[in-house]
C-alpha cells in the first residue's frame, strides 16, 4: 500500500506531491527537486542520493546511514546531528554545511574539502581524513580518537572550549585526538589549546605558530616537527621529540618529564618553570634559552650545545651530587634535650617566662653533646639558651619597668 505525501517535502519553488511508499522513495525519484527541503528526522537509511540537489536542505537529526551521496550537494545544508555512518560521500560539495554533533564514525573522507565548517561534538573516531582540508574548521570536543589525518591541512583550526561554555563529563572538554594520525599535516596557527592529543602520531608536522596551551600531549610522536608553537602549561611528559624543531617555542611551566628530546633544537625557546626530570636531552641545542627555575633534575645532557654565557650554569648542572656511599650511616637527627631547648626557647620569646627554662635547657644540652660528640643538636641547643637569654632580659626590664 502507498501512501501520500504532501508538502512532507518541499522546495523552494516546488512541493513534491504524489503517492509514495516513504520519504526515502519520495526524495529518491526527486533527487533534484531537494533544494531547502525539510528532512528533519527522516529516514534516509541506505537512500540512493547520489548527485541529488540538497542545498540548504534540513536534515538535522536524519538517518543517512549507508546513504548514497556521491556528488551530492550539500552546501549550506543542516546535518546537524545526522547519523552519516558508512555512508558514500564522494565528491560532495559539503561547503558551509553544519555538522555539529553529526556520526561520522570511521567515515571514508580522504581528500575531502571541510574548509570552515563546524564539526564540534561530532563524531570522527577511526575516521580515514587523509589528505582533508579542514582549513579554518571547527573542531571543539570533536571526537577525532584514532582518526587517521596523514597530510592533512589543518591551518587556523580551533580545537579549544570558549571560556564560560558548561562543563560535562566530569569537567572534561577537550577535543579528543588520543592516537590519531597526524603525520606531515600542516597544522599553520591551528588552535589546539586544551586538545587531547595523547599517544597522537605528529611527525614532520608544521605547527608554526600553533597553540597547544595546556594540550595532552603524553606520549606524542613529534620526531622532527616543526613545532615553533606555544606549549605553556602543556603535558608533554614521554614524548617523542628527537630532532624536532622548537626553536622560540614557549615551553613555559610544560612538563616534559621523561620526554626525548635528542638532538632536538630548543634555541631560544622560554623554558622557565619547566620540567625535564630524567628528559633525554643528549645533543640539544640550547643556545640563549630563557631559563628560570627550569628543573633538569635527572636528565641526560652530555652533548648540549649552549653558549659561552651559560657555560656556568649547565657545568653545574652536569656536575653530580655527592652520592651517600652504600652502608654508611644516615645523618644524626638532634637530641630530644636539643629540640626541647630549642622549643622553649623560641616560645620564650614571647612567653618571657618560661625564658629561664631554656636558659638551663640549652646548658643541659650542651652539656650533653660535649659528653657525646657523636650526637648532633648543637645548633638546636644554641637556639634554645640565645633565645632563653634574650627572654630572661626583656622579663627583666619589664619587671623593672613595672616597679
Amino acid at each position: 500500500m502507498k501512501i501520500v505525501i504532501k508538502n512532507a517535502v518541499w522546495g523552494f519553488k516546488n512541493v513534491i506531491k504524489g503517492e509514495y511508499e516513504n520519504i526515502r522513495v519520495a526524495c529518491e525519484q526527486n533527487k533534484d527537486k531537494l533544494h531547502k527541503a525539510n528532512l528533519r528526522g527522516a529516514n534516509l537509511h541506505s537512500a540512493q542520493l547520489g548527485g541529488a540537489n540538497l542545498a540548504r536542505a534540513n536534515l538535522q537529526g536524519a538517518d543517512l546511514q549507508g546513504a548514497q551521496l556521491a556528488d551530492a550537494n550539500l552546501a549550506r545544508a543542516n546535518l546537524c546531528g545526522a547519523d552519516l555512518r558508512a555512508a558514500q560521500l564522494g565528491g560532495a560539495n559539503l561547503s558551509g554545511a553544519d555538522l555539529r554533533y553529526a556520526n561520522m564514525h570511521r567515515q571514508q573522507l580522504a581528500g575531502a574539502n571541510l574548509t570552515g565548517l563546524d564539526l564540534s561534538y561530532a563524531d570522527l573516531g577511526w575516521a580515514n581524513l587523509r589528505g582533508a582540508v579542514l582549513d579554518g574548521a571547527r573542531l571543539r570536543r570533536t571526537f577525532l580518537k584514532n582518526a587517521d589525518l596523514e597530510g592533512a591541512s589543518l591551518k587556523g583550526t580551533t580545537c579549544w572550549i570558549p571560556a564560560g561554555m558548561t562543563l560535562v563529563s566530569g569537567g572534561n572538554v577537550l577535543t579528543n585526538l588520543e592516537g590519531a594520525n597526524l603525520q606531515n599535516a600542516d597544522l599553520t596557527k591551528a588552535d589546539f589549546r586544551k586538545v587531547a592529543l595523547n599517544t597522537a602520531d605528529l611527525r614532520n608536522v608544521n605547527a608554526r605558530g600553533a597553540s597547544f596551551e595546556y594540550a595532552h600531549l603524553r606520549g606524542a610522536f613529534l620526531a622532527g616537527a616543526q613545532l615553533s608553537a606555544y606549549f605553556a602549561y602543556a603535558d608533554l611528559s614521554f614524548a617523542h621529540l628527537q630532532g624536532a624543531d622548537l626553536s622560540r617555542a614557549t615551553l613555559h611551566t610544560a612538563k616534559l618529564e621523561s620526554a626525548d628530546l635528542q638532538g632536538a633544537n630548543l634555541c631560544l625557546a622560554n623554558l622557565c618553570f619547566a620540567k625535564l626530570h630524567h628528559a633525554n636531552l643528549e645533543g640539544a641545542n640550547l643556545e640563549s634559552v630563557y631559563l628560570l627555575k627550569t628543573d633538569f633534575q635527572g636528565a641526560n645532557l652530555n652533548g648540549i650545545k649552549f653558549t659561552e654565557s651559560q657555560r656556568p650554569y649547565f657545568e653545574r648542572l652536569r656536575t653530580p651530587a655527592a652520592v651517600p656511599q652504600p652502608g654508611a650511616p644516615p645523618p644524626a637527627k638532634p637530641t630530644k634535650l636539643a629540640l626541647a631547648a630549642s622549643y622553649v626557647g623560641l616560645a620564650g620569646l614571647l612567653l618571657f617566662f618560661i625564658a629561664p627554662i631554656a636558659i638551663l635547657l640549652g646548658i643541659l644540652a650542651l652539656r650533653d653533646l660535649k659528653l657525646h660528640p657523636a650526637r648532633a643538636g648543637k645548633r638546636e641547643a644554641w637556639v634554645g639558651l640565645v633565645g632563653g637569654v634574650v627572654g630572661t632580659a626583656l622579663l627583666t626590664i619589664i619587671i623593672y619597668i613595672a616597679r
